[in-house]
């Protein structure tokens, strides 16, 4: 008869069969695990992708570029003070028959489209603050 010694470890010992399956239990858990943490990540990176298409967010990403961007703010206020002296030019001296405030709108208008040439960097700075300060407040 097997000693009391012998019988406890023949009971505690694993036997192949029992460390397989430990083995792959620990795999089946370690998997589960992995699938959890991909699924998780895969739920924000969808809930990203949702918020970021709405139709504000597609306005405030183009605000920010916009503000980011001194090439594309240059030529924007550039060409929008240029139709702002041509409309203003037109409303107020072209639409007279008189030559002489057609003339007038003429010279209204290079001298200010020159003005506006000479003073860009300024004119595109005071915008550029201007925009800033409008894509602070759409994110509050």
């Amino acid at each position: 008869m097997p000693s009391l010694m012998t019988q406890f470890w023949n009971k505690m010992r694993p036997t192949k069969e029992t460390l397989s399956e430990r083995l792959l239990r620990e795999q089946i858990r370690q998997l589960e695990v992995r699938r959890e943490n991909e699924e998780a990540a895969l739920k924000a990176q969808l809930l990203q992708t949702w918020n970021s298409m709405k139709p504000l967010a597609l306005l405030k990403s183009s605000v920010k570029d916009l503000s980011d961007s001194r090439d594309l703010q240059s030529s924007l206020v550039q060409t929008a003070s240029s139709m702002l002296v041509s409309f203003l030019a037109r409303r107020y001296f072209y639409r007279s028959a008189n030559p002489l405030k057609k003339i007038m709108g003429t010279l209204f208008q290079y001298g200010a489209n020159r003005s506006l040439a000479d003073h860009a960097g300024l004119i595109r700075d005071l915008i550029t603050v201007a925009v800033n300060k409008v894509a602070e407040a759409m994110k509050r």
